[in-house]
């Protein structure tokens, strides 16, 4: 049986700021759905949608976001997540978010 993925949940105490986040990062838009954040898929990708709840707290993540396949590089990348909020991001390292996801 195939099956196909629409989009990945990423729980959040604030679903709404972790969505213009990535909506930023990625140069989309997020949008309310359902009680949840939707970032509709780009050619290719997959979905990413933002609901309420706890984090993983010091469990590693199961599931991460690569960025080094967008158009840009990676210097501009790390300015895009700073531009956006995150903190933590060095000029040869990958940009961490203060806050959830």
């Amino acid at each position: 049986m195939r099956v196909e993925f629409d989009s990945v949940l990423f729980r959040s105490p604030d679903p709404e700021r972790a969505a213009a986040f990535w909506a930023y990062v990625f140069g989309r838009t997020a949008a309310e759905d359902g009680g949840e954040w939707h970032i509709v898929a780009a050619v290719g990708q997959i979905g990413l949608r933002f609901g309420y709840g706890g984090t993983h707290g010091d469990m590693p993540n199961r599931l991460h976001l690569h960025l080094s396949q967008t158009r840009r590089d990676q210097r501009r990348t790390i300015a895009t997540c700073v531009d956006a909020g995150g903190g933590g991001c060095r000029a040869t390292a990958t940009c961490h978010r203060a806050a959830s996801p």
